[in-house]
């Protein structure tokens, strides 16, 4: 709403006009007052509002563009988690096999924290499959309490980490034909599912249809 304020009716047919204060931007956008508070503060704190009484941003084309890149406004450094795991992708990757992998590209100063993600976490959970409009909801064969307990690993709260292993930006989505096959069985990307889901809820029934319907009849037949 804070960018929208002099777009054209055309562009935008919400509410307009100066946003006062916190409390009328709040009101406004019906999101809970500490919610704003916090993103305010985060983007004066980064210099992208203006310095006169109204909620105003500056230069919102660069604000955009930051945007577009991380979804924080302090984001760690990133590395393709292709390109860093590798031969790393077999079963039983150990948690210091892939740090020093981390560390042999990022160099050892870089890390100072970082997370089991990406692959390489949906490997060590050995996720199957994803149900519902939702990714949360999965079959595991290995509990999370157990895969921490075996790996020595600790939850951490991703905006604490160093480094955020993220997918290479050129993969292709599942529902575009990136279903590779393993040893000759077929095999969805996990990790890619999940992104699929996370761009439409409804997008977690068909994830669910298209593996149910599609992949395990390949693998009975």
């Amino acid at each position: 709403m804070m960018l929208l304020q002099d777009a054209d009716d055309r562009s935008w047919s919400g509410p307009k006009g100066p946003l006062r204060s916190i409390t009328d931007l709040a009101e406004r956008s019906g999101v809970a007052y500490s919610a704003v508070h916090k993103t305010v503060s985060a983007l004066r704190a980064r210099g992208w509002l203006s310095h006169s009484g109204d909620l105003h941003i500056i230069a919102p084309r660069e604000l955009l563009e930051a945007w577009l890149t991380t979804i924080t406004l302090d984001p760690p450094p990133r590395a393709p988690v292709r390109g860093l795991l590798g031969s790393l992708r077999q079963p039983g990757a150990s948690p210091e096999t892939i740090a020093k992998a981390l560390e042999a590209s990022m160099g050892e100063d870089t890390l100072v924290r970082w997370a089991l993600s990406g692959w390489s976490a949906v490997e060590a959970l050995k996720l199957d499959h994803v149900v519902g409009n939702k990714v949360a909801s999965i079959t595991t064969a290995l509990s999370l309490e157990q895969a921490l307990d075996r790996w020595s690993l600790q939850v951490v709260d991703p905006k604490d980490a160093t480094l955020w292993v993220t997918p290479l930006g050129n993969e292709r989505s599942t529902f575009g034909g990136s279903v590779a096959a393993q040893a000759g069985v077929p095999t969805v990307d996990a990790l890619q599912a999940a992104l699929d889901v996370s761009t439409d809820a409804n997008r977690g029934r068909e994830q669910a249809w298209h593996i149910f319907e599609t992949l395990i009849p390949e693998l009975r037949a």
